[in-house]
Protein backbone atom coordinates (compact mmCIF):
# COMPACT_ATOMS: atom_id res chain seq x y z
CA UNK A 1 0.00 0.00 0.00
CA UNK A 2 2.97 2.22 -0.53
CA UNK A 3 0.88 4.17 -2.50
CA UNK A 4 2.15 8.41 -4.05
CA UNK A 5 1.87 9.25 -6.82
CA UNK A 6 5.54 9.02 -8.32
CA UNK A 7 7.06 5.64 -8.81
CA UNK A 8 10.89 4.22 -8.12
CA UNK A 9 12.53 0.93 -8.21
CA UNK A 10 15.49 1.63 -6.32
CA UNK A 11 17.54 -1.35 -7.54
CA UNK A 12 17.28 0.07 -11.23
CA UNK A 13 18.66 3.33 -10.24
CA UNK A 14 21.98 1.73 -8.59
CA UNK A 15 22.67 -0.21 -11.91
CA UNK A 16 21.82 2.52 -14.06
CA UNK A 17 24.10 4.57 -12.27
CA UNK A 18 27.18 2.12 -12.79
CA UNK A 19 27.13 1.86 -8.88
CA UNK A 20 31.03 0.03 -8.43
CA UNK A 21 28.92 -2.23 -5.72
CA UNK A 22 25.71 -3.17 -7.57
CA UNK A 23 26.59 -6.86 -9.25
CA UNK A 24 23.79 -7.59 -10.74
CA UNK A 25 24.97 -11.54 -10.60
CA UNK A 26 24.81 -11.85 -7.05
CA UNK A 27 21.56 -13.25 -5.58
CA UNK A 28 19.56 -10.46 -3.71
CA UNK A 29 19.93 -11.25 -0.13
CA UNK A 30 23.35 -11.46 -0.18
CA UNK A 31 23.25 -7.97 -2.17
CA UNK A 32 21.27 -6.71 0.36
CA UNK A 33 23.26 -7.99 3.23
CA UNK A 34 26.68 -6.54 1.67
CA UNK A 35 25.10 -2.86 1.02
CA UNK A 36 23.39 -3.01 4.79
CA UNK A 37 27.11 -3.75 6.07
CA UNK A 38 28.73 -0.92 3.90
CA UNK A 39 26.18 1.07 5.30
CA UNK A 40 26.08 0.71 8.87
CA UNK A 41 29.88 2.05 10.05
CA UNK A 42 29.82 5.22 8.49
CA UNK A 43 26.34 5.89 10.13
CA UNK A 44 27.48 4.97 13.45
CA UNK A 45 30.54 7.67 12.80
CA UNK A 46 28.03 9.85 11.92
CA UNK A 47 25.54 9.48 14.63
CA UNK A 48 28.88 9.24 17.22
CA UNK A 49 29.89 12.55 16.42
CA UNK A 50 26.76 14.39 15.95
CA UNK A 51 26.59 13.36 19.45
CA UNK A 52 30.19 14.66 20.12
CA UNK A 53 28.64 18.09 18.51
CA UNK A 54 26.07 18.80 21.14
CA UNK A 55 28.41 18.32 24.32
CA UNK A 56 30.91 20.50 22.30
CA UNK A 57 28.43 23.43 21.67
CA UNK A 58 27.52 23.32 25.20
CA UNK A 59 31.38 24.17 26.39
CA UNK A 60 31.77 26.79 23.75
CA UNK A 61 28.70 28.67 22.84
CA UNK A 62 26.46 30.58 24.44
CA UNK A 63 22.37 29.58 24.62
CA UNK A 64 21.54 31.44 21.19
CA UNK A 65 24.47 29.60 19.65
CA UNK A 66 23.81 26.63 21.56
CA UNK A 67 20.20 25.74 20.08
CA UNK A 68 20.97 27.10 16.43
CA UNK A 69 23.38 24.01 16.31
CA UNK A 70 21.34 21.95 17.88
CA UNK A 71 18.78 22.65 15.64
CA UNK A 72 21.46 20.82 12.70
CA UNK A 73 22.41 18.47 14.79
CA UNK A 74 19.17 17.09 15.69
CA UNK A 75 18.46 17.25 11.41
CA UNK A 76 21.61 14.62 10.77
CA UNK A 77 20.64 12.79 13.77
CA UNK A 78 17.01 12.00 13.15
CA UNK A 79 18.05 11.58 8.83
CA UNK A 80 21.00 8.90 10.03
CA UNK A 81 18.28 7.41 12.13
CA UNK A 82 16.38 7.15 9.25
CA UNK A 83 19.16 5.50 7.57
CA UNK A 84 19.48 3.21 10.39
CA UNK A 85 15.95 2.47 9.91
CA UNK A 86 16.70 1.68 6.20
CA UNK A 87 19.63 -0.51 6.90
CA UNK A 88 17.82 -3.22 9.60
CA UNK A 89 15.20 -3.41 7.02
CA UNK A 90 17.66 -4.58 4.76
CA UNK A 91 19.58 -6.89 7.01
CA UNK A 92 16.15 -8.53 8.01
CA UNK A 93 15.13 -8.98 4.59
CA UNK A 94 18.73 -10.96 4.29
CA UNK A 95 18.86 -12.98 7.15
CA UNK A 96 15.09 -13.97 7.22
CA UNK A 97 13.34 -14.67 9.52
CA UNK A 98 14.07 -16.16 12.76
CA UNK A 99 10.52 -18.65 13.98
CA UNK A 100 9.85 -18.92 17.31
CA UNK A 101 6.31 -20.41 17.62
CA UNK A 102 3.85 -19.31 20.19
CA UNK A 103 -0.03 -19.84 20.65
CA UNK A 104 -1.36 -16.52 19.86
CA UNK A 105 -4.33 -14.71 20.66
CA UNK A 106 -5.04 -12.98 17.24
CA UNK A 107 -7.12 -10.04 18.21
CA UNK A 108 -5.14 -9.28 20.95
CA UNK A 109 -2.25 -9.15 18.85
CA UNK A 110 -3.87 -6.70 16.13
CA UNK A 111 -5.34 -5.02 18.94
CA UNK A 112 -1.70 -3.78 20.02
CA UNK A 113 -0.83 -3.16 16.68
CA UNK A 114 -3.55 -1.03 16.19
CA UNK A 115 -2.61 1.08 19.23
CA UNK A 116 0.91 1.81 18.24
CA UNK A 117 -0.38 3.07 15.45
CA UNK A 118 -2.87 5.58 17.39
CA UNK A 119 -1.07 8.55 17.69
CA UNK A 120 -0.27 9.01 13.25
CA UNK A 121 -3.96 7.99 13.28
CA UNK A 122 -5.10 10.69 15.38
CA UNK A 123 -2.92 13.31 13.52
CA UNK A 124 -4.63 12.54 10.07
CA UNK A 125 -8.24 12.38 12.08
CA UNK A 126 -8.02 8.50 10.96
CA UNK A 127 -10.49 6.30 12.24
CA UNK A 128 -9.86 2.76 12.59
CA UNK A 129 -12.97 0.16 12.60
CA UNK A 130 -12.56 -3.29 13.78
CA UNK A 131 -14.79 -6.28 12.90
CA UNK A 132 -13.22 -8.93 14.21
CA UNK A 133 -14.49 -12.63 14.53
CA UNK A 134 -17.20 -12.91 16.86
CA UNK A 135 -15.47 -16.07 18.93
CA UNK A 136 -11.37 -15.13 20.28
CA UNK A 137 -9.11 -17.05 17.48
CA UNK A 138 -6.31 -18.71 18.76
CA UNK A 139 -2.81 -19.41 16.22
CA UNK A 140 0.30 -21.13 16.27
CA UNK A 141 2.62 -18.63 14.91
CA UNK A 142 5.52 -16.40 15.05
CA UNK A 143 3.98 -13.57 16.80
CA UNK A 144 7.61 -11.24 16.18
CA UNK A 145 6.96 -11.89 12.30
CA UNK A 146 3.14 -11.50 12.49
CA UNK A 147 3.33 -8.24 14.51
CA UNK A 148 6.15 -7.02 12.10
CA UNK A 149 3.52 -7.90 8.92
CA UNK A 150 0.74 -6.55 10.30
CA UNK A 151 2.15 -2.99 11.51
CA UNK A 152 3.78 -2.49 8.11
CA UNK A 153 0.08 -2.86 6.48
CA UNK A 154 -1.45 -0.59 8.95
CA UNK A 155 1.33 1.95 8.78
CA UNK A 156 1.41 1.68 4.64
CA UNK A 157 -2.68 2.52 4.95
CA UNK A 158 -2.14 5.06 7.09
CA UNK A 159 1.10 6.82 4.79
CA UNK A 160 -2.11 6.62 1.80
CA UNK A 161 -4.31 8.75 3.69
CA UNK A 162 -4.02 11.81 3.08
CA UNK A 163 -6.51 13.31 5.76
CA UNK A 164 -9.91 12.15 7.61
CA UNK A 165 -9.83 8.44 6.35
CA UNK A 166 -10.61 5.29 7.76
CA UNK A 167 -8.98 2.14 8.55
CA UNK A 168 -10.89 -1.15 8.48
CA UNK A 169 -9.69 -4.89 10.07
CA UNK A 170 -11.39 -7.73 9.73
CA UNK A 171 -10.90 -11.78 10.84
CA UNK A 172 -12.48 -14.14 9.77
CA UNK A 173 -11.63 -17.83 11.24
CA UNK A 174 -12.39 -20.37 8.45
CA UNK A 175 -11.69 -24.49 8.81
CA UNK A 176 -7.73 -24.48 9.00
CA UNK A 177 -6.97 -21.45 8.65
CA UNK A 178 -7.85 -17.47 9.44
CA UNK A 179 -7.75 -14.25 7.36
CA UNK A 180 -6.62 -10.39 8.24
CA UNK A 181 -8.68 -8.13 6.28
CA UNK A 182 -7.05 -4.39 6.05
CA UNK A 183 -9.26 -1.69 4.37
CA UNK A 184 -8.45 1.64 3.81
CA UNK A 185 -9.96 4.20 1.56
CA UNK A 186 -6.93 6.25 0.70
CA UNK A 187 -5.28 7.19 -2.73
CA UNK A 188 -5.08 3.51 -4.45
CA UNK A 189 -2.70 1.77 -6.04
CA UNK A 190 -2.42 2.43 -10.19
CA UNK A 191 -3.83 -1.11 -11.56
CA UNK A 192 0.20 -1.38 -13.52
CA UNK A 193 1.93 -1.30 -10.35
CA UNK A 194 -0.34 -4.00 -8.76
CA UNK A 195 2.35 -7.11 -10.37
CA UNK A 196 5.22 -5.19 -9.11
CA UNK A 197 4.45 -4.07 -5.09
CA UNK A 198 6.26 -6.78 -3.51
CA UNK A 199 9.33 -7.01 -5.64
CA UNK A 200 12.64 -5.90 -3.44
CA UNK A 201 12.97 -2.05 -3.66
CA UNK A 202 9.90 -1.37 -5.73
CA UNK A 203 8.43 1.51 -3.96
CA UNK A 204 5.36 3.42 -5.22
CA UNK A 205 6.31 6.65 -2.34
CA UNK A 206 8.36 9.49 -3.04
CA UNK A 207 11.74 9.38 -3.06
CA UNK A 208 13.39 9.26 0.83
CA UNK A 209 10.38 8.27 2.05
CA UNK A 210 10.57 4.52 1.36
CA UNK A 211 12.53 1.72 0.81
CA UNK A 212 10.77 -0.33 -1.33
CA UNK A 213 11.65 -3.44 1.05
CA UNK A 214 8.31 -3.34 3.26
CA UNK A 215 5.88 -5.82 0.91
CA UNK A 216 9.00 -7.97 0.35
CA UNK A 217 9.58 -8.62 3.72
CA UNK A 218 5.96 -8.89 4.28
CA UNK A 219 5.83 -11.16 1.85
CA UNK A 220 8.73 -13.57 2.68
CA UNK A 221 7.65 -13.46 6.88
CA UNK A 222 4.28 -15.03 5.59
CA UNK A 223 5.30 -17.54 3.22
CA UNK A 224 7.78 -18.55 6.06
CA UNK A 225 4.63 -19.24 8.64
CA UNK A 226 2.82 -20.87 5.56
CA UNK A 227 0.83 -17.83 5.17
CA UNK A 228 0.12 -15.47 2.36
CA UNK A 229 -0.87 -11.89 1.49
CA UNK A 230 -2.67 -10.35 -1.56
CA UNK A 231 -3.37 -6.90 -2.67
CA UNK A 232 -6.54 -5.60 -3.88
CA UNK A 233 -6.93 -1.81 -4.99
CA UNK A 234 -7.98 1.12 -7.14
CA UNK A 235 -6.82 4.56 -8.38
CA UNK A 236 -8.30 7.20 -5.78
CA UNK A 237 -10.94 4.65 -3.80
CA UNK A 238 -8.14 2.45 -1.88
CA UNK A 239 -6.54 -0.79 -0.75
CA UNK A 240 -7.25 -3.91 0.39
CA UNK A 241 -4.85 -6.65 1.56
CA UNK A 242 -5.60 -9.83 2.52
CA UNK A 243 -3.53 -11.79 4.73
CA UNK A 244 -4.05 -15.77 5.25
CA UNK A 245 -2.65 -17.30 7.74
CA UNK A 246 -2.89 -21.27 9.25
CA UNK A 247 -4.74 -21.98 12.59
CA UNK A 248 -1.39 -24.22 13.59
CA UNK A 249 1.73 -24.50 11.60
CA UNK A 250 3.07 -27.95 10.45
CA UNK A 251 6.25 -27.30 9.20
CA UNK A 252 8.41 -24.53 8.91
CA UNK A 253 9.36 -23.43 5.31
CA UNK A 254 12.85 -22.19 4.98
Amino acid sequence: MEMDSSVTNLSDNREKKGDPHFDKNLPLHRLVAQLAHDLNLPLASILAYAEELVDLAKERYGMDGFMQIVEYIEIIQSEANHCKDIVDKMLRYAKGLEIQLEIVDLHDLLADCVQELSRRCKEKAITVDTKFWSKPITISTDPTGLRQVITNVLSNACDSIQREGQITIRTEAQKDSVLVEISDNGVGIDKEFLDKIFDPFFTTKDAGKGTGLGLAICQGILQTLNGKITVDSKKAVGTTIKIWLPKRIKAILT
